[in-house]
């Protein structure tokens, strides 16, 4: 039984599965009755580009505006994240992965072991 809706409920846009579960349909249920195949349900949904016609007569079966269909209005822009605040106390170097030379040796090629020993290397001149 569809619920009563106020005035504000009106003004916002409503997404297909809220007009489906208002209706108490399952997929294949709501998409026979749209009267629209399983794929161009989900090209919807996924906000593909879909046919003015298409709209036109999903809007129609629901017997709204296509305004008041969440799906056929642009994807709200993303806000962007704040910036997280400084940490206190002192700040810690950022260099601390391997390549780091830190106290382990005088470069990371004499630090690791290798499949070939190095052999010295002979000057000719002493």
């Amino acid at each position: 039984m569809p619920s009563a809706r106020t005035v504000a409920d009106l003004a916002r846009p409503r997404s297909l599965s809220d007009y489906r579960a208002e209706r108490g349909m399952t997929l294949p249920q709501f998409t026979e009755w749209l009267g629209i195949a399983h794929f161009e349900y989900a090209a919807v949904v996924h906000r593909q580009r879909v046919d003015h016609g298409l709209r036109d007569q999903i809007a129609y079966r629901l017997g709204v505006p296509k305004t008041q269909i969440a799906e056929f209005l642009p994807p709200q822009p993303r806000l962007r994240p704040l910036p997280l605040p400084a940490p206190d106390g002192p700040r810690r170097s950022r260099n601390r992965g391997i390549w780091s030379m830190g106290s382990l040796g005088r470069c990371y090629r004499d630090r690791t072991p290798s499949r070939y020993p190095r052999t010295p290397r002979i000057s000719a001149i002493h």
